[in-house]
């Protein structure tokens, strides 16, 4: 018998011992787009890309990011680094440090 997705998800997290709970809007824009904003800031300090602008570009033409929102470096920009930065410790301290920029979570400002 095939479960239904939901059912599925539901019983591996009882299961595994994962505790459930409602996520905000807020909290899955920040948990998608943190880490392309992370991934754009690598980006530009690999010399990938010469400016924010090329990434923003990528990111929209090339997948599919909300052209409105500019680009994950646009709204970086637009939202306050300082934002993000919370943003990224905030998650940094629930997930573990190994996605996120150390550059990044150590501000100039």
């Amino acid at each position: 018998m095939i479960q239904r997705p939901s059912r599925f998800l539901a019983d591996t997290a009882k299961r595994l011992a994962v505790p459930q709970r409602q996520h905000s809007a807020e909290e899955i824009v920040e948990r998608c787009v943190y880490p392309l904003i992370n991934e754009g800031i690598r980006i530009l300090e690999e010399g990938v890309a010469a400016r924010a602008g090329d990434v923003d570009v990528v990111w929209c033409a090339g997948y599919g990011f909300p052209r409105y929102r500019g680009g994950p470096l646009f709204y970086a920009d637009a939202i306050g680094l300082k934002t993000v930065y919370n943003g990224i410790l905030k998650y940094r301290d629930q997930f573990g440090p190994m996605h996120w920029n150390r550059r990044l979570c150590s501000p100039v400002w």
